[in-house]
């Protein structure tokens, strides 16, 4: 509804956060984080929306959830376009690896995966990012989302385009 007028769109989207914040559900804040669409609208990466995020993982707390993994998964993302270190991500991606696995739905998995391929972005590994990228592939093959089809898109053209590998 609020399609090309983002200050309504963000002006909705911080009345939605003020209500979940005040119910005390620590899920539906974490919803309302998330439905932000954080990757479309941070290009830049925030670190109010890291604040955010990092605010809702806490209120999450350690039990695993579906929900707690998208969270630490954008978190990780928004974390990695502001230049947080990567070796403080890597060491959040084991945490979150092992609670996509724990759960086993394929989004969760897809978020892990993903997570992965986008650190390994940053450093000269690029059979580990095509590996990770397949992984990602036949994960996402499971989900209905066309979203999560076109990330692995995405991570095969980064691979491609950093290995001058058009064909």
């Amino acid at each position: 509804a609020a399609q090309g007028r983002p200050t309504e769109a963000s002006r909705v989207w911080q009345l939605a956060l003020a209500d979940a914040r005040a119910t005390g559900d620590p899920t539906r804040f974490a919803l309302a984080v998330l439905g932000r669409n954080w990757m479309r609208r941070s290009v830049d990466g925030s670190a109010e929306l890291c604040a955010l995020l990092g605010e809702a993982l806490d209120d999450l707390g350690p039990r695993r959830s579906a929900v707690r993994v998208a969270v630490q998964g954008a978190l990780m993302l928004e974390a990695v376009l502001i230049g947080r270190p990567g070796v403080l991500l890597a060491n959040d991606l084991e945490g979150l690896e092992a609670d996509a696995a724990a759960i086993g739905d394929p989004e969760s998995l897809a978020t892990a995966l993903n997570a992965r391929h986008v650190l390994l972005r940053g450093t000269a590994e690029l059979t580990a990012r095509r590996q990770w990228a397949s992984r990602l592939s036949q994960t996402v093959s499971a989900i209905a989302d066309p979203w999560w089809r076109a990330r692995a898109v995405v991570a095969r053209i980064f691979d491609a385009y950093v290995a001058a590998d058009f064909d």
